[in-house]
C-alpha cells in the first residue's frame, strides 16, 4: 500500500483517539465512542477498498485480431494492385503475373499471421482483492458513526 495512505490512516486513527479521550474527560464518553467506532470502520474500509492483487495472464490473440490482421492486409494487397496493376515475377526461367487477387491473397495471410503473433505474451493485471459489496457498506456505517444523528434529549 501507499506510504502516504498508511500516514493517514495512522493519523486519522491517531486523531481519533485524541478526539476521543477529550470527549471523555468532559463527560461526553457516549458520542466519543461513537465517533472513534466511526473512524476506525472507515480507517478499515478505506484499507479494504485499497488492497489489490496482481495476476499475470499468458495472453492468446482472439480471432478478431487475426480477422483485422488479414483484412488490412487484403486492403493493402488491393490498394497495390490499384496503384501498381499487374506485376510480373520471373523466377528460374519461369514467369508468371500477379493479379489481384494473389495480392490480396498474399497481403491477407500476412496480415493474419502478423495479427497472430502480436497478440501473444504475458499481461499483469490488478485485481481488488476485496469485493466492493462488502467494503461499500463498511464505509457507509463508518461515515453514519462518525457524523451520527443528534439524539433528542
Amino acid at each position: 500500500m501507499n506510504k502516504v495512505v498508511c500516514a493517514g490512516l495512522i493519523g486519522g486513527a491517531l486523531f481519533a483517539v485524541a478526539l476521543t479521550l477529550r470527549l471523555v474527560f468532559r463527560g461526553r464518553w457516549q458520542i466519543g465512542h461513537q465517533r472513534l467506532l466511526g473512524a476506525t470502520t472507515l480507517a478499515y474500509g478505506a484499507y479494504l477498498a485499497l488492497l489489490t492483487g496482481t495476476l499475470t495472464q499468458f495472453v492468446v490473440p482472439g480471432i478478431g485480431a487475426i480477422g483485422a490482421g488479414a483484412v488490412t492486409g487484403s486492403l493493402i494487397g488491393l490498394a497495390t494492385f490499384a496503384v501498381l496493376g499487374v506485376i510480373g515475377v520471373a523466377t528460374g526461367g519461369t514467369a508468371f503475373a500477379v493479379g489481384a487477387g494473389f495480392m490480396a491473397l498474399v497481403g491477407g495471410s500476412v496480415g493474419a499471421a502478423g495479427g497472430a503473433a502480436g497478440g501473444f505474451g504475458f499481461r499483469t493485471v490488478s485485481v481488488p482483492l476485496v469485493s466492493p459489496f462488502f467494503w461499500v457498506p463498511v464505509l457507509i456505517l463508518g461515515a453514519y458513526w462518525l457524523i451520527g444523528f443528534r439524539r433528542k434529549r
